[in-house]
């Protein structure tokens, strides 16, 4: 329980479908930071993992079963 986080600085920000994926990078892990009810879910992926792996899994809404 609690706040969100604040935003990273720097983040590239991406619409999937309403939701909005910010994309960074961590030393040398790219993360991907968005909104789900409220709270802040965080995705990582280590070195050679694509970025838009990363977008494509946390923008998966199970074709509307999960809620945002």
């Amino acid at each position: 329980p609690g706040n969100a986080l604040p935003p990273v600085a720097g983040a590239r920000t991406t619409d999937r479908s309403g939701t909005v994926l910010a994309s960074s990078r961590t030393g040398d892990r790219l993360v991907v930071t968005w909104l789900r009810e409220g709270h802040t879910c965080v995705l990582s992926g280590a070195r050679g993992v694509p970025m838009s792996a990363l977008l494509q899994l946390a923008g998966w809404q199970g074709h509307g079963r999960i809620r945002y």
